[in-house]
This record gives C-alpha cells, structure tokens and sequence, in this order.
C-alpha cells in the first residue's frame, strides 16, 4: 500500500514537471487581446492551485495517461473558468461579448424570425411552459449610432397581434378580436439583437457563468448561465424571473451575431423558449412594412372616461380585481368599461356566469410595470358543474390618469 501511495505521489510530480515546460495553445490573436482585457496576464502565467490540485485528482482517479488527456482539454478551454466552482467574472463575458454588441447594434436594419413559448394575449416575455414554440417575426430600422441611437420604424408580428410603428404613430392589431388601439409602446430590445447582449454584459459580474466558449476561423459561440429573480412560493412565469440560459453565435468577420437561443430551467428540465430562424440585415427596409391596413369594421380599445377616481386612482390593484370579478357576477356592463378596454372581453364577461371565489395579495415582479393579483374563479360554460380557474389579472397604473387597469391574465 506504502509503495503504491508513493508511486502515485511520483507519477504526480512528474507530470507537474512536465507541465511547468507545457504551453498553452495559443489561440486566435483578437481573442487573445479580448481575453487580455478581461483578465490581465491570462496567458503565460504560472501554474496556480487550482490547476494543482485538478492535476492530482485526475492522476489519482485515473492514472497518468488519464490525467494528460483531461489536463490537455482543461488547458485548451479551462482559460476563462477562474476559481475552483467554475464561475467566470463579468469582464470575461464582456471580453467576448462586447465586440459582437457593438457590431450587432450598430446596424441601421434589421429583419428577424423566431420561434417563441408564448402565449396569445400575453406579452413576449411571458413563458408559456405548457405551450408550444410558435412562430414571430420583426422588422426594425434605427437611426446611426452616431446621430443619437433611436428607433426609427418597427413591426411585430405574432400570432394574435400585430405592432407596428411607422415613426409617428404607434399602433396595435388585435387578430383574434378584430380590435386595435393607439399608442402602445411595445418593449422591442426583446426582438433586438444588440439588447440580447447588452442584456447579459449588464448582469452582476457574480450573477452570471460561461457554461461553453469556442471560436473557429468563421464564427464563434458562448453559452451563458443566469439565475433568475423569481420569488417564492410563486412559480416564474416571465423570462427573467426564470434561471435561464443563452446561446450566442456570431460570425468572425463582420462581429454579427448570427443565431440565438434561450433555455429556462422548469423542475430540473431544460426547457427551450427562444430560438432564431433567420437572423438579417438588409440594407434597406421599405417603409411599407410598417403601414397597417385595418379592417372597416375593426373595434378601438379604449376605456369609459367617466368616474375616473372612482374607477382606479383611488382603488388598490387588488380592488380593482375585486370590483372587476363583482362586475362580471352582476354583468355590469358600465363597471367592466371602467377597467376593460377590450370590448370582446367586456362582451365574454358578460354573457358568461362567473363567480368570485378569492383574491389575494398583489404580487411585483421586475419584469412587469404593474402588479399580478392572483384569484380564484368559478366559471359556468357548459352543464351543470362549473369550472375553477386560478390565475393572475395583471393591473398597471402607467397611464395619464394614472388608473389601475386591466392588462392581461384572464
């Protein structure tokens, strides 16, 4: 036992020998100064602990042969992993990732499709973990960085909506309903490709992990971990809220991203929300495309004027939902106006049987303006037994008047 105790202890200094005379594979020269400026002598420097200690844990596990077979792989991709539980600094990832955002953002047009897990009715970054990848689209011109960066035109399509902004009005189609409303502004960075990695080069440098990093001599990938900012008891249910993964690929030439991915962890499964079709960038998008033609009998979104303070200024977000299920028990059309702009769901209340089972406590999450108020619903469609629906009414207040409305969730 003695002897082969010392054996191994031998067969270990020498491959520490023989590794102190090892270069590292040096790699493409523009990643190397990327790396430079994120870690300072990343290449070059000496041996440290941790590469000590992996050494003599790969000997003793597998023996010599063994042990340079897995040094040789975490010396060519073990140069970004600093520490002994594989995080990686935000300086790194910035490194990699800011020469792809800077060339990615600085297009004037872009042409995106995707496939998402969305749901109709709910805004993109909802997580639809019980739906499918289905189908979006968006078209986007910018002005020159150099002119002051803004959004010159813009079109969003999914499948019940339409977005458009043609630079002077912002405007909305309801497929499904034959309804549209004016002004919306909608969070396009979630469809633009420069705010995909502006996104993750502004986390917490602690908050963030590079799973996988490789480049060849046409394109590179980086795969990147997040926790996310969820809060418990409540399940996540929008993308930041969610720990979550993104897969970056760009092309070395022009520095464009070329696809991306994006993975959320539900109950230990990893589970795919986002992915590219088609990544472009045309040099000339015609204005055409964000016109929107809308039907004659189309039907506007928008709320009753009257009884403003007594619609919402003056009623907590969970009020409202309360008075909202009580109007819909009593099918009180007028009460409904106050909070619901959607005149097809004004109509469903209304020839429906609900009744309210309870509301409880408004719930804020980063990711959302407004507050989630969960309840609890019975709802009447068809026969003799009803059934429950538990879910949450979204309300915002970020409106003139400042009036807690209905937003979503039903």
């Amino acid at each position: 036992m003695m002897q082969a105790a010392r054996r191994s202890r031998d067969d270990v200094r020498a491959l520490e020998a023989r590794l102190r005379v090892v270069r590292d594979p040096q790699p493409p020269a523009d990643l190397a100064a990327r790396l430079e400026a994120g870690i300072p002598a990343s290449f070059g420097r000496p041996t440290t602990r941790a590469r000590t200690r992996m050494v003599a844990a790969l000997a003793a596990a597998g023996g010599l042969t063994a042990a340079l077979a897995g040094v040789a792989v975490w010396i060519a991709i073990g140069l970004l992993a600093v520490g002994g539980d594989g995080t990686v600094p935000g300086t790194v990832l910035a490194g990699v990732l800011r020469p792809v955002f800077e060339a990615t953002d600085g297009v004037q047009a872009v042409h995106i499709v995707a496939r998402m897990r969305v749901r109709s009715g709910e805004a993109l970054s909802f997580v639809n973990v019980d739906g499918d990848l289905l189908p979006v689209e968006a078209w986007f011109v910018v002005s020159p960085r150099d002119e002051g960066y803004r959004l010159l035109r813009a079109r969003v399509e999914k499948g019940d909506r339409v977005w458009c902004w043609d630079g002077t009005e912002s405007l909305v189609y309801f497929r499904r309903f034959n309804e549209a409303k004016r002004g919306v502004w909608f969070d396009y960075r979630l469809l633009w490709p420069g705010r995909w990695m502006e996104d993750m080069l502004e986390a917490p440098p602690e908050e963030v992990e590079i799973l996988e990093h490789d480049e060849t001599a046409t394109e590179g990938r980086v795969l990147v971990a997040r926790k996310g900012t969820g809060r418990e008891p409540f399940d996540p249910v929008f993308w930041s809220e969610f720990d979550r993964e993104t897969e970056v690929v760009w092309d070395r030439e022009t520095g464009r991203l070329k696809s991306l991915r994006r993975w959320v962890r539900v109950s230990g499964r990893r589970l795919p929300y986002f992915e590219t079709v088609l990544v472009e960038y045309p040099p000339v998008i015609e204005d055409d495309r964000f016109r929107l033609d809308l039907p004659a009998d189309v039907r506007w979104r928008e709320l009753a004027p009257e009884g403003a303070l007594e619609a919402g200024v003056a009623l907590s977000p969970r009020d409202v939902v309360v008075r909202i299920f009580e109007a819909a028990e009593a099918h009180d059309r007028k009460t409904l106006e106050r909070f619901i702009e959607s005149p097809a769901l004004v109509d469903w209340f209304m020839t429906h049987r609900i009744e309210l089972v309870s509301v409880g406590d408004p719930i804020r999450v980063e990711s959302y303006p407004g507050h989630l108020v969960p309840y609890e619903v019975r709802i009447w469609t068809a026969g003799l037994f009803p059934r429950v629906r538990r879910h949450r009414l979204a309300v915002r207040n970020d409106n003139a008047e400042g009036r807690w409305v209905y937003d979503g969730g039903w």
